[in-house]
């Protein structure tokens, strides 16, 4: 993305951020994780916009992530009540 940001900034940064979005106030986090990495990384020089961007592109990561082992917790349910039936 172009932003120059420490790494020990990072690992600070990382988990609050984290924390913050799964409040309750929002679906998914969205807008609160966009929010804080706005908060916390302007300080550094980093323009809003970049750091709303980077928010962004974290929750199309762990979206796509989280679709690539939905076939496997769809499907893996459905058998273990199967077998249950079948006792």
């Amino acid at each position: 993305m172009g932003a120059s940001v420490p790494n020990g900034a990072i690992l600070a940064f990382i988990p609050a951020v984290a924390m913050m979005q799964v409040l309750p106030i929002s679906l998914g986090g969205l807008g609160v994780r966009e929010a804080m990495l706005a908060f916390f990384l302007h300080p550094l020089g980093v323009p809003t916009g970049q750091a709303v961007a980077i928010g962004l592109l974290w929750y199309a990561m762990t979206l796509i992530v989280s679709l690539a082992g939905a076939p496997a917790f769809a499907l893996g349910h459905r058998h273990a009540a199967h077998d249950d039936q079948e006792r």
